[in-house]
């Protein structure tokens, strides 16, 4: 494990995590909190996400240290296919292996 996520916890998530993935996802994938997306698109998110909470919780994983979530992910399995439906570290993060470690705790909700 890379020095910069020994102080990282990979947990499952929790209904209440959704609205601080959303503003998380923006600034992972457009290094910007909310990347123009309407009051609409961001309630889409959310929507979809809590969906698949709720259906798949095996597959919905966040990392977090002591400032707070720096990333998550989310599978899901549907008849005999595994689907990475999204999958998003913070950018002063990425590099040292927290998305490894996300993904590996995603996937194992397919096997």
């Amino acid at each position: 494990m890379a020095s910069g996520a020994m102080d990282v916890r990979i947990r499952p998530m929790r209904h209440e995590d959704i609205e601080a993935m959303e503003p998380l996802s923006a600034r992972s994938y457009f290094a910007d909190p909310h990347h123009g997306r309407s009051p609409l698109e961001i309630a889409a998110w959310v929507s979809r996400t809590t969906h698949l909470l709720d259906t798949d919780p095996g597959g919905c994983w966040v990392a977090e240290d002591t400032s707070g979530a720096i990333g998550f992910a989310i599978a899901l399995e549907r008849e005999k296919m595994w689907i990475l439906a999204s999958y998003a570290v913070l950018p002063g993060r990425q590099g040292v292996g927290i998305g490894r470690m996300l993904l590996s705790a995603a996937m194992s909700h397919g096997r």
